[in-house]
């Protein structure tokens, strides 16, 4: 049977770890997020580039991403409860139901860190290649940056429409 193993739930000499990949993938996907960012959003301020990185990178991103892909369906696992709580994740997923407050976070973390191990491999696959790796990873995250980018367009014309009452009450 083929997957990808979550170490903690391994039984003692089954299996490999896949922590290493999801310590590469974890470091690459910053590094990715970060080169593709920042030179695209030059009127961003810091805090602004720092928030749209971590809204990229956050485990309940990388989560949905894993459903979305279906990974999650390949990971292996003895816990009974882990294959509860994944498929209660895949059906709100799926249907729309949960809030994100509902879901799990301990599967947001495993799903995330399963995700950044894909990464890690596609890029020891891929031979080191961060362009070819951003070629693929990036349309995963292309709606949640969408989402994203409407959330700022959103924020600056309610402080647009703010600073222009501001001016228009002043000069009353």
């Amino acid at each position: 049977s083929s997957g990808i193993n979550a170490e903690w739930s391994l039984r003692p000499g089954e299996g490999t770890s896949y922590q290493r990949l999801e310590f590469l993938g974890d470091a690459l996907l910053d590094i990715l997020v970060v080169c593709h960012i920042y030179p695209l959003h030059t009127d961003f301020q810091p805090g602004q580039l720092s928030d749209l990185k971590s809204f990229l990178v956050r485990n309940t991103t990388l989560g949905r991403i894993c459903l979305q892909l279906g990974i999650h369906t390949h990971i292996i696992h003895w816990s009974e409860s882990v294959k509860k709580k994944t498929a209660a994740a895949a059906r709100g997923f799926v249907s729309e139901m949960q809030s994100k407050e509902d879901i799990d976070q301990t599967i947001d973390k495993m799903f995330g860190d399963v995700v950044e191990s894909v990464i890690g491999a596609m890029y020891l696959d891929m031979e080191e290649d961060f362009d070819r790796v951003w070629s693929v990873v990036f349309p995963w995250f292309q709606e949640y940056y969408d989402m994203f980018a409407m959330q700022m367009t959103a924020e600056e014309e309610k402080r647009k429409k703010y600073r222009l009452r501001l001016c228009v009450d002043t000069t009353a």
